[in-house]
């Protein structure tokens, strides 16, 4: 919904640098490498240090209990729920049954070899907050 009478004009994307893109190419790149950055906060300046995976040997346990509660405690707060609803938040309130949950469902998907369909479904919505992108009227 647009609040402005003004008529749409063309958006340049800016890169890191503040320097405008206006090829297609480099502006996916941008986009890419922006949400790249969102979704995978780095311990740099972050008090939460991001969650390293292991990958068990054959035999050994697939996935653990502290492993998942490592995750859960490094994992963003206050974030938007994804697909399923679920935000950190509530995994955390469900304490210990919420973590026995996850781990039930993690081990199930590494056993069977398969990821869950809405495991692979994002909802992105973009939210303009009137900077990072310049604009050149036609």
């Amino acid at each position: 919904m647009r609040l402005r009478d003004e008529p749409y004009s063309t958006t340049v994307v800016n890169d890191k640098d503040g320097s405008p893109l206006s090829e297609e190419d480099s502006i996916k790149n941008r986009g890419q490498e922006y949400f790249k950055e969102l979704l995978n906060p780095n311990s740099q300046g972050n008090i939460q240090s991001q969650f390293q995976p292991r990958y068990p040997e054959e035999g050994e346990p697939n996935i653990l209990r502290s492993e998942i509660q490592q995750a859960l405690k490094t994992s963003p707060r206050n974030k938007a729920a994804g697909i399923d609803g679920i935000t950190t938040e509530a995994i955390l309130a469900c304490g210990e049954t919420g973590i026995t949950w996850l781990t039930t469902i993690f081990q199930k998907a590494w056993t069977e070899k398969k990821v869950p369909e809405d495991w692979q479904r994002a909802v992105v919505v973009p939210i303009w907050k009137k900077k990072g992108i310049t604009s050149i009227s036609q």
